[in-house]
């Protein structure tokens, strides 16, 4: 027997559709981002289901992907699907919680898929800072629902209040972690290392 007992999963079920099985992610891209920031999320999203067993031992990103099987309905395996790219803004540099639904209806709907916005750093969205990324569900123009996600990039607006490791915290009262952990992310890109773990934390 195990010296400590595995303490069990308490979420409460609340009836409401589940994204389990193969589940599609698509990804709108609004704003600028290079290729090489396209690249970290694309990745790293793939690495949550990667077959390989180097990825799948402990600690790495798919084994703490593994713990979504253990909840209500099984696992849960992403596949990377449509990426649309609005580098134009074509809807200005400030949007609203229904503009941000709007942008993820492009994406279309469909059973086991989610849309997931992903906005850069010189887009201001309602409420940005008191909350950097958000997720929920809208009603497709041709009937039925859709599954949604917006994630922010919060490195020239407030990266003291969302980009924790990975920047310098406003309040360093809260912080816990060691200092050098951040001069390492201070090293590198600070918005799209910020947004791919805002996906995790979302646990498509």
């Amino acid at each position: 027997t195990a010296l400590v007992q595995e303490q069990p999963l308490l979420l409460k079920y609340h009836n409401g559709p589940l994204l389990k099985g193969n589940t599609t992610v698509n990804l709108i891209w609004y704003g600028a981002f290079s290729a090489s920031q396209h690249a970290v999320v694309v990745d790293f999203l793939r690495s949550l289901t990667s077959s390989s067993k180097s990825s799948s031992s402990s600690p790495s990103v798919a084994s703490w992907w593994l713990t979504t099987a253990r909840y209500r309905g099984g696992p849960c395996n992403l596949l990377v699907g449509r990426q649309l790219v609005d580098d134009k803004c074509s809807l200005g540099k400030r949007l609203s919680s229904a503009q941000l639904a709007a942008l993820a209806s492009r994406a279309g709907h469909g059973k086991n898929q989610i849309n997931v916005v992903l906005t850069s750093a010189d887009v201001a969205v309602d409420g940005f800072c008191s909350r950097c990324g958000t997720h929920g569900s809208g009603s497709a123009k041709s009937g039925g629902k859709f599954a949604y996600a917006w994630v922010g990039n919060a490195v020239s607006q407030c990266p003291g209040q969302c980009a924790w490791p990975f920047h310098q915290p406003n309040h360093i009262s809260f912080v816990v972690g060691p200092a050098v952990l951040q001069s390492i992310f201070l090293r590198r890109e600070v918005n799209i290392q910020l947004m791919a773990s805002l996906v995790r934390l979302f646990g498509f």
